[in-house]
This record gives C-alpha cells, structure tokens and sequence, in this order.
C-alpha cells in the first residue's frame, strides 16, 4: 500500500491530476491529500502529499486574480465557466474558498468567507497544512510585474482498464498587476475510455471542454459585476461539435491574445474611452466611468477573409497604462503595423508590434489541426517550440524539469527558493 500511495502521489507530481480543473473532483482530491498530510504515519506518504499540495496550491496562486480562476478548459461539461459565470459562487473553484481561508483576500466580497464557501473553509481550516510562501504570497500580490506560467499535462501512463491515453492538457496564464490573461483550451477525451460508448446515450460529462481565452481585469467595475460574459475573449470556433472538438484556444503570450469568435461586450464601449482608426480600436479602461482598471486595450477584429464561420476574427493587446499615455499607446500600435491588413486570413501569419515594444508572430488556426503546435509562433525573434515538448510547468515562480518529479517553487521577494524531488517515488523529499 505504501508503494501504491506514493506512486500514485508521483503521477500528480509528474503529470497534475487527471481530473484537470475539475470543480468537484479538485476538492475531493485536496481532501484526501490533506488526510493522507495531517495523518498517514509513514513520513514519506506525509512528504509525498505535501509535495503535491504545494504543487496544486502554487499553481492556483500564479494562475488566479483576486483569487478568482477562470481556467482554460474545464473536467465536467455542466461545470463550465459559461455556466456559471461568477467566480466567486457556489460552483466557482474549490481553491478560490481554501485560499480565502488560507489569505483572507475577501475584499471583492466584503470582507467576508460567504456561506457556500464554509465546507471548504471548515476542510482546510481543520488541517495543519499551509500553502508554501511561494504560493501565499502570489495569490495576494500581483503589483511585483508582469510574468507568464504555461502547464503542459504531459502523457501519463494509461489506466488499464481505459484502452486510450488520456490527452494532455496545456494551461497559459499572463498575469500582468491590472489583468490576467488565460488560455490553452482545448478539447481532451477523458482518458477513462468509453467515451464514445456514453456519446451515444448522452451522459458523458468526462470531457475537457475547452473554455474561451479570457481577460480578466484585477479592478471592479463600478456598477456591473464582472462575470464570464463580461470579459473581453476569444470564444474560439465549435465547429459542428456541441463540447467544442475543433476549438484549440492556446494564442496568448504577454498581453496579447488572437482567436476566433472575438467578443467585446458592450459594458467597456460604455465606459471606455475610445478611439478608432480603421479596423483597430483603441480602449482606455482606465476611466473612472471603468472603475480606473489600470491598462489599456488595442482591438483588431473583422470578419475573415476565409472561413466566415470562424465569426469575428482578431488579436488584442492589453498594456498598463502606468507604462504610457492612452495616446501614446495608440501612436505607437499604429506606427509599428502599417501593413497590418484590415481583414485577416486565418490560414495566414502574422507580425504584431506591441506599443511597448515586443514584437509576437502568431496565426488564428493550428495548422497541422493539433492541440500541440504554437499559435503565437515567435516572440521577440526568438522561436517558440511546440507545446508537445514542454515540461509540466514552466515559468517564473513554478517550474519543473520536464514530466520527472522535480518541481522548483520560486518566491524572490521572500529570497526563498523549495525544491520539490519526487523523481524517487518512494523516497520524495522537500528542499
């Protein structure tokens, strides 16, 4: 039982849990692993389960804003973000109520832990178990600057009873102190087999369903309460397939974001300052009439020169407006794309100049049809390989060395530096 326990442990630490982002299943798995940390009498099964705490509890940190999460793709079709929408509800992430718990960041709800969030309060409350300072510390302070995480699930061993490899998930969260950036959605089977036996009388919720690319803003509106359906994303392409097979939403690096199915709800051409020069929109959000968000967005969206299915197509660049002036932001956009085409090819690629200086080459469509390959191609000259090969985690406060075990979980402000080693699965240790 003990090599069984710690193997299993392992597989978390190599390749994150199979059930990804799953709402329900997140907090049964939290639950046991705190069990197995406060109460298994072996010291390895207890330095194993805090491996993987730590692991998990980082990983929310550096992909949440104000400790919401709106992750790239979701485990339970009926759980999505479309459905939900508020991310501070009842249905809304189980590790949003653990780190209100855990931080007391309760200011976007009046300072207070909201009554469907007490069972996940009273689990971690009655645990021993505290996040690492890593983890802590980056859930609360996003002023620090900007950083980007990217998650690649990797390729698991295959359950024996599955007959099929459960496909790898890949996450990318740009966090910059006045928004938050999320892509990587994708369509996943669900890697327990049998899926197409349950397609066939309607009950399989297993799927990763891809979510839209999203840009959430750390501030408050002052009037409507940011949900889902209130951000600025990319919806990406469904196709003929109601869970969204053929959308592949991974185009995001820094703060820009390319996609199909471009939405811009009307709330921000409400209280945004605006300014339009062809095709491209410029959005000051840093108004009072916005609840003075901190950054502005440049918009380029059109129908496409092919494939009109694909509805409005298009990148976005959001910048902090501490960086610029609102019409410096729109002068420099403008002088570093004058052949950027009104109407764009999805097929084709392109070279976008931000205002601030970084220059990304992407495309709206993989095309090789794969969930692995770039969108955003190259960064600042250099040449982003596909997402097939990349580690579990990678970044610049979590990282991992490829699918082995060995995590590294970085707090700068702190000088505190924890290595994670479960590449010996029966002996893992905390460095």
């Amino acid at each position: 039982m003990r090599a069984y326990l710690l193997g299993q442990l392992q597989n978390f630490a190599k390749f994150d849990f199979l059930e990804y982002n799953a709402r329900p299943y997140q907090r049964y798995s939290m639950d046991a692993l705190l069990n197995l940390f406060d109460y298994a009498r072996d010291p390895s099964v207890r330095t194993g389960a805090r491996i993987v705490l730590d692991y998990t509890t980082t990983k929310f940190a550096v992909s949440s804003n104000q400790l919401r999460r709106a992750g790239p793709f979701r485990r339970l079709t009926s759980r999505t973000d479309a459905v939900n929408q508020w991310y501070y509800g009842n249905q809304s992430d189980p590790q949003t109520a653990f780190f209100l718990m855990w931080t007391g960041l309760a200011g976007n709800l009046g300072n207070t832990i909201p009554d469907w969030f007490t069972n996940e309060a009273v689990i971690v409350g009655l645990s021993s178990y505290l996040p690492p300072p890593a983890a802590v510390y980056r859930a609360m302070n996003k002023a620090t600057g900007p950083y980007q995480e990217t998650f690649f699930g990797g390729y698991r061993p295959q359950l024996s009873y599955a007959g099929e490899d459960a496909a790898p998930g890949i996450e990318i969260y740009s966090s910059s102190p006045s928004f938050l950036l999320t892509a990587g959605g994708v369509w996943l089977p669900s890697g327990y087999g049998r899926d197409e036996w349950y397609d066939r009388i309607g009950t399989n919720e297993n799927y990763g369903v891809p979510q839209s690319t999203t840009l959430m803003p750390s501030g408050n509106h002052p009037s409507v309460y940011l949900t889902r359906d209130q951000f600025i994303r990319f919806d990406g392409y469904s196709g003929r397939s109601p869970e969204g097979r053929d959308k592949v939403n991974t185009c995001v690096y820094g703060g820009f974001a390319c996609g199909l199915q471009l939405q811009v709800p009307q709330v921000w051409w409400n209280c945004a300052e605006v300014s339009t020069s062809g095709v491209w929109q410029f959005l000051n959000l840093n108004t009072p009439a916005c609840g003075n968000l901190g950054f502005y967005v440049v918009v380029h969206g059109s129908a496409p020169t092919t494939n009109p299915e694909y509805g409005t197509v298009g990148f976005f660049d959001a910048v902090e407006a501490s960086s610029m002036s609102f019409a410096d932001f729109r002068t420099h956009t403008l002088d570093r794309n004058p052949g950027m085409p009104a109407q764009l090819d999805p097929h084709a690629q392109y070279t976008f100049g931000t205002p601030d200086g970084h220059y990304y080459t992407f495309r709206l469509v993989s095309p090789g049809g794969t969930n692995n390959e770039q969108l955003v191609t190259w960064a600042d000259g250099q040449q982003l390989g596909d997402f097939g090969s990349a580690p579990l985690a990678q970044g610049p406060y979590l990282s991992s060395s490829g699918h082995s075990g060995y995590l590294e979980l970085w707090w700068p402000e702190g000088g505190v530096r924890t290595v994670l080693d479960f590449r010996d699965a029966l002996n893992p240790v905390i460095r």
